[in-house]
């Protein structure tokens, strides 16, 4: 299949490809759709638009004159780039995940000494613009990723999902490509002109679907992490939402809502603490969605747990498995009808 042809090609003298590759990266003009050429010491890289500000000598061709392919597999692409002894080859990420143009991977050890010429060889692969080495695990009360920037300028980044936008930088707000099922789910959840309380909102990861997608009345939504509510605001001007939803960079307790039609409780740790809050918040009907990270040998200990705890005052109407969440932990959702609110 030779069909695909870029708008536009640049010739680069092989020993410069990979720093005009990076200055193109970061101008976002590097077309993914197509293999690169290479050609008697020389890359052909398929471009979308004219380069600006490059200051490393090029010539641009005619985009139609090459053999143009499909791109494969990124990994194999990536490989394909890199010349290590095949001991290091085989320990080389198969898995990634990619946060608007940043890409976050795992590096094993063995691949330090190496992991700036195998950072570039997966962003060329896959169109990214910065590259992250997971550095160790989720930090704080306000889950921080631990992420060390290996490739690129990092920051800010549009990551677009199911028609939403959200805004953040991949190093200093957790965004989890895995929770994409429920996103998804939470977009044709609610019904129009609900009121909605989102305690934990992060970015908006779960609501900002709502707002898009489900026409609410109005959305309420509590973050107290400065960092992350700055992005929160920018997410809602990215989705030009701002008429119905309104941002609060405080703990839930001050949102002190009632008659909500949905309340979100978004968070994994010990949620549960949350629950009588979000009983007094609904009316009668509403549907609170409550996220935690269960052990996964208990999971049917948790739901009689959490049942006996609103026992009078709702009911379980829907319980699935967002995604595994650690080796023993699964991430829960668990979906209540409010039968009688707590005063």
């Amino acid at each position: 299949m030779e069909d695909k042809v870029p708008r536009f090609a640049a010739e680069v003298d092989g020993k410069y490809a990979s720093a005009f590759i990076s200055e193109a990266l970061k101008q976002g003009i590097v077309d993914g759709s197509v293999r690169m050429i290479h050609s008697d010491g020389s890359v052909i890289i398929p471009l979308l638009r004219i380069p600006e500000h490059i200051e490393l000598h090029f010539e641009l061709r005619d985009a139609s004159k090459y053999p143009w392919h499909p791109r494969g597999n990124p990994a194999a692409i990536a490989r394909s780039m890199l010349r290590l002894p095949d001991e290091l080859h085989k320990l080389l990420p198969s898995r990634w995940e990619m946060i608007g143009t940043s890409l976050i991977i795992k590096m094993h050890p063995a691949l330090e000494a190496h992991q700036e010429e195998v950072a570039r060889a997966y962003a060329v692969a896959t169109g990214a613009t910065s590259v992250y080495r997971v550095s160790g695990r989720i930090r704080g009360a306000y889950r921080k990723p631990s992420l060390q920037l290996i490739y690129g300028t990092g920051g800010e980044v549009v990551h677009r999902e199911n028609g939403v936008n959200y805004v953040l930088d991949a190093a200093q707000v957790m965004f989890s490509s895995a929770n994409h099922d429920e996103r998804i789910r939470m977009a044709s959840i609610a019904s129009q002109g609900e009121v909605i309380a989102d305690l934990f909102a992060g970015i908006g990861h779960l609501s900002m679907p709502v707002a898009v997608h489900c026409n609410p009345s109005r959305i309420y939504a509590a973050e107290p992490d400065p960092v992350t509510y700055s992005y929160l605001c920018k997410t809602v001007e990215a989705n030009s939402v701002q008429r119905i939803y309104t941002c609060v960079n405080d703990e839930n307790a001050v949102l002190n809502l009632r008659n909500c039609d949905r309340v979100i409780l978004g968070y994994l740790d010990d949620t549960r603490r949350w629950l009588p809050a979000a009983l007094s918040m609904c009316r009668e009907g509403g549907i609170i969605h409550l996220h935690e990270a269960v052990p996964r040998a208990t999971v049917a200990e948790w739901k009689d747990s959490i049942e006996r705890m609103i026992s009078g005052h709702g009911k379980c109407i829907h319980l699935r498995k967002v995604k595994e969440y650690s080796a023993l932990e699964a991430h829960m959702v668990m979906d209540i009808l409010v039968t009688h609110p707590c005063s």
